[in-house]
């Protein structure tokens, strides 16, 4: 029983971070300034960019400026139309050697975005729990989750995308419960890290996670 008690701390997780969005909506002042460099937040389906806050205050710590993108909030529409809406705000900002942060449907709209809008590129991507080979959720006809079946057309076409591949570091639970496709997270020509971790929302605030990408970021800076 004691094997799968993290699933309890899954939903535990998912139920406080839910709560937390409607508490916390607004993202702390101290996010807009930084002189080291700036970070993009690239949240997940049904989520918010301040799902991230305990990753987005450790960095903005160091002097990072923390960008949400909240056109994005709730990121339900198709990855295309949320690509676009990304690619916006970093015209809009006029970013340069910047680093996105992207989770679960995130990583896929950070993926299209990088590759067919018309944005400088950033120095990395770190996706976290990303659906690159696809999530059993896909098969719900409910708003944009089609698009994260194995074999739709959207995935297909990620697919065959590889050249700007080595700019992603994807890490990953060993268990993710919103995925269920194996081999789903690994990126071929990226960084690829399975965690020590299970569950698609407990990872977000792993330690290991976390210090994963502030030490790749702060050597890159």
């Amino acid at each position: 029983m004691q094997k799968y008690m993290w699933v309890l701390r899954e939903y535990a997780a998912i139920l406080k971070a839910h709560t937390l969005d409607k508490l916390y909506h607004h993202p702390p002042k101290a996010w807009q300034s930084g002189q080291r460099g700036d970070v993009v937040i690239v949240h997940g389906y049904n989520d918010t960019g301040m799902r991230h806050r305990k990753l987005a205050s450790t960095l903005n710590a160091l002097g990072y400026k923390i960008h949400l993108v909240p056109e994005l909030d709730g990121q339900r529409f198709p990855v295309k139309v949320a690509s676009r809406k990304l690619a916006d705000h970093i015209r809009r900002k006029e970013l340069k050697n910047y680093f996105i942060i992207a989770h679960s449907k995130g990583c896929l709209v950070t993926k299209y975005a990088v590759y067919r809008e018309d944005i400088p590129m950033p120095q990395k991507i770190f996706s976290i729990a990303p659906p690159f080979g696809g999530s059993v959720f896909g098969h719900l006809r409910l708003l944009s989750l089609h698009e994260m079946k194995p074999a739709s057309p959207l995935l297909q076409e990620l697919r065959k995308l590889t050249d700007k591949n080595h700019l992603f570091v994807s890490l990953y639970p060993a268990i993710d419960n919103m995925i269920l496709v194996r081999g789903s997270s690994y990126l071929e020509g990226a960084e690829n890290i399975q965690l020590d971790v299970n569950g698609h929302t407990l990872v977000i605030e792993d330690d290991r996670m976390i210090r994963e990408i502030v030490d790749r970021i702060v050597a890159e800076s």
